[in-house]
């Protein structure tokens, strides 16, 4: 079994050129046509670590349109995969929906999507029009325990973000079984402690629910400049 998965190998083959060579002939099939889209680069939190350039800007019909009509062009595929991205993808719930409502008018093969969001919008209105886009699955962004979490999240109405992404987790769990949802932890230096408690936070709160997982990311130094221009807060690659 561990040769046919190749983790085990003949010591003269290179399997860094073979995973390098499956994931190039991965990414020029022409089976599977994967997109990722941001309908808007507005969003309602301002993470101080955001590589995104925040604008009140939401994608237009005409947009939608020219994407669309991509898609159809595409005849050798079989199965199209959407990610919704942002800014806050939710806050273009709207232009999401629009998107999907003119590409099954003109793609009727395979289909999936998910999307990557902070959850702090989800709402059951929100969560059914999710359903009904065939969103299978959910990632949400969490900064470490309440105390970190808030001092990274928060808007003009609510300092709680925690509580209310906790709530909103709540609510996918409670009302669905086909999406699944996974807790992405941001983490540096400040609050890379936070994560083992947590993850059992998370492990105890949702016992026996098959439908969610937690998994860290760590924030990068990426300026490729003196790490004191991060405040040392930033990991490295090392």
């Amino acid at each position: 079994m561990l040769a046919d998965k190749h983790f085990i190998v003949e010591e003269e083959r290179d399997e860094s050129l073979f995973y390098k060579a499956a994931i190039a002939n991965y990414r020029n099939s022409n089976n599977r046509l994967d997109l990722t889209i941001a309908p808007t680069m507005d969003c309602n939190y301002s993470c101080p670590y955001c590589f995104e350039k925040k604008e009140e800007t939401y994608m237009s019909s005409e947009v939608i349109d020219s994407i669309v009509k991509y898609i159809a062009a595409q005849k050798e595929a079989t199965d199209l995969h959407v990610t919704w991205f942002g800014g806050e993808p939710l806050l273009a719930i709207d232009q999401i929906r629009e998107f999907y409502c003119k590409v099954n008018a003109v793609w009727t093969k395979g289909y999936t999507s998910n999307i990557i969001t902070n959850g702090f919008l989800i709402t059951p209105k929100v969560l059914e029009i999710l359903k009904e886009v065939e969103v299978k699955s959910i990632q949400i962004t969490l900064d470490g325990l309440k105390e970190n979490h808030n001092k990274m999240k928060y808007t003009t109405t609510c300092a709680d973000t925690f509580s209310k992404t906790i709530e909103n987790i709540d609510l996918i769990l409670a009302t669905t079984s086909e999406i699944h949802v996974t807790i992405r932890v941001n983490l540096d230096k400040n609050n890379a402690n936070d994560f083992v408690s947590l993850y059992h936070f998370i492990a105890d709160r949702y016992k026996g629910v098959q439908n969610i997982g937690i998994a860290p990311a760590f924030i990068l130094d990426r300026s490729g400049e003196d790490p004191a221009s991060c405040k040392n807060i930033f990991f490295s690659r090392k």
